[in-house]
């Protein structure tokens, strides 16, 4: 379950590993127009900040083991962004503007990461945007997963694709499934969908609809449980930037 990071307004600027209290707001625009999905980019103080500020910047934890991972999301102004750590440096990678954060998998050593999100502003989108770490980030790339093809037909109804399960085995197969509410003259029904992958999730194929859902997926993917940023991940990011 997703615990929120809640510092308030008025929240810490980290200072030689000690913390003093500052307001600070992002920059504007947030989300820059030449960012793209997974392509690494310099961190920004002012943007992390930012986001710390405001309790917009989380952390991630699979069994117990701290991902060197900071994932920012605001969905007014910016999206989800994602800063990754590694061989002792920080990048920044987009993912998608106006985006929230739907579900986060990794193996417990990090060899593999997959993050999903979803457009959030005035209503749910079509698709997953997907981004997804290999060799503990020494690879990192987005794909997109489209939501079935009969969802708001005829007519928009606020239908949307809800991340239920994810998992891929040792060889690079496995699945998603996902549920969609449904109301329907008065009825609500909830429907059931899979995907496929065979290569990591690189591409996935058509949602079909299934409707025995009790078994859980198997893999070496676990869930990623967010969490409040540790301190030393945030010392170890604002201390990389220029002050």
């Amino acid at each position: 379950m997703r615990q929120l990071l809640a510092i308030g307004l008025a929240v810490a600027t980290w200072v030689g590993g000690s913390l003093a209290w500052a307001e600070s707001a992002l920059p504007e625009p947030a989300w820059q127009a030449g960012w793209s999905c997974g392509q690494a980019v310099t961190p920004d103080r002012k943007l992390v900040q930012g986001l710390l500020d405001a309790g917009e910047l989380h952390g991630y934890v699979v069994n117990g083991v701290t991902l060197p991972v900071l994932v920012g999301e605001r969905m007014e102004g910016m999206g989800t962004v994602v800063f990754i750590q590694r061989a002792g440096q920080w990048q920044l990678y987009p993912v998608a503007e106006g985006h929230r954060v739907e579900g986060a998998y990794s193996t417990p050593a990090y060899d593999r990461f997959m993050l999903f999100s979803m457009w959030g502003i005035e209503g749910p989108g079509s698709e997953y945007t997907v981004l997804r770490g290999k060799g503990q980030f020494a690879g990192v790339d987005c794909t997109s997963v489209t939501f079935p093809a009969d969802l708001n037909q005829p007519a928009w109804v606020n239908e949307y694709l809800v991340l239920e399960d994810f998992n891929i085995g040792k060889d690079g197969s496995g699945a998603l499934i996902g549920s969609v509410y449904r109301e329907r003259d008065g009825n609500e029904t909830k429907d059931w969908y899979r995907y496929t992958t065979n290569d990591w999730g690189k591409t996935w194929g058509r949602a079909v609809q299934v409707d025995d859902t009790s078994k859980a997926l198997t893999g070496v993917f676990q869930p990623a449980i967010e969490v409040k940023p540790s301190r030393e991940l945030l010392d170890s990011l604002l201390g990389s930037l220029p002050k």
